[in-house]
This record gives C-alpha cells, structure tokens and sequence, in this order.
C-alpha cells in the first residue's frame, strides 16, 4: 500500500514536468524507416530500434532508441541540453510509406550505469500488437531483469503503463527467480510521455 502511494505521488510530480519533455527539432519528425534509423542527430546515438505494430491499423511502424554519443571524443556534452537523457521516439506508419513521430520520452529507459558492474542495463525492445516492452538486466551477484510493457488505447490515441516487472536472482541460485509484476491497480493510469524510470 505504502509503495503504491509512493508511486502514485512521483508520477503526480512528473505529470507536472511532463511538458519539458517536448520534441526536439534535432531529430526527424517524417521519414521512411530506413531514413529515421540512419539519420544524423548531433550529440546522439542510434542504439537499437525496432519495427512493427504500435497501434490498431496494419502499417509498420517504428521504435528508435537513443543515447548520448559518449565514445565521440570530438563531441561536446555540455551542448546537450540533458547529456544524460536516453530518447526514446515512436513512430506511426502513414499512408505514404513514411513514418510520423508520435511520442518522445527522454527518461523511460534505465540511464546507462543503472546496471551496476553489467554495465549499460538496456537489452532490447519487443513489439506486439499494440504492446511494446522495454527490457533490462543488470546487477552483478544478485541479477535483476526489469521488463516495462505500454499498450495502446484507440481510444485515447496514446500508449500507457500496462506491466512493470522485476525478476531478481542470485548467480548462487539461478533456478530462484522470484517474479514481481506491477499492474495499472498498482501505478495507476500513466501515459508513455510521462512514465520516468527512475521514479519507479
């Protein structure tokens, strides 16, 4: 109970700053797939992306990741607003055969040391229908996943929190996974734009 409070309290918090997350005009707004994931977005990096259904027409759609570009020693970055925001964009199919962004969301993905000695704790992006999940792994004795679900509502045209689960397991005891899933009756209604990760 304590902890739903908690939660519910942060992403109040959050909903209040939700509009500093905004669109940056660094990034493409319109562009086949294969443009979006080659485009040049100074300061930053493409590091994984994925195609399918995000929403309820039949269209190919997109999800890019992004972070700082931390290996380009030529870059400065102090010139980013937030070097430390990972961009997530998605992207909806168009009749045209090009994709129009969508949403932006700056803080959904785990920040690059939150995996301890695993290093940067992002593992990938899952599309399915209307559902897309984030996963994440890290720790270095006692491992953790943390696997974060968003499920489009056609009714509201947006995707919102669905699932947010933690598998926790000692490298001792591999076969003791212990399951912790989060629904919405736990965070409550959370739109995508305004989900942080590290208030959960």
């Amino acid at each position: 109970m304590l902890k739903t409070k908690i939660i519910k309290l942060f992403v109040s918090c959050f909903i209040l700053l939700g509009a500093t997350i905004g669109f940056s005009q660094d990034f493409k707004e319109r562009g086949t797939i294969e443009e979006l994931v080659d485009q040049n977005v100074p300061g930053y990096k493409i590091l994984d992306y994925e195609s399918g259904h995000l929403n309820s027409d039949t269209l190919p759609d997109l999800i890019a990741f992004y972070d700082y570009d931390r290996y380009n020693p030529s870059f400065n970055r102090d010139s980013l607003e937030n070097p430390f925001d990972r961009p997530l964009l998605l992207y909806l199919g168009q009749p045209d055969g090009t994709c129009l962004l969508a949403k932006r969301n700056d803080k959904v993905v785990l920040c690059y040391d939150c995996g301890g000695q695993w290093g940067d704790p992002f593992d990938g992006i899952t599309i399915n229908n209307g559902y897309f999940t984030l996963s994440h792994h890290g720790g270095s004795r006692e491992k953790w996943s943390l696997f974060i679900t968003f499920k489009y509502s056609p009714e509201e045209k947006n995707w919102f929190l669905h699932s947010s689960g933690d598998e926790p397991f000692s490298v001792h005891e591999p076969n003791k996974v212990y399951s912790d899933m989060d629904t919405v009756k736990d965070f409550g209604i959370t739109p995508f734009e305004e989900y942080n990760s590290n208030l959960f």
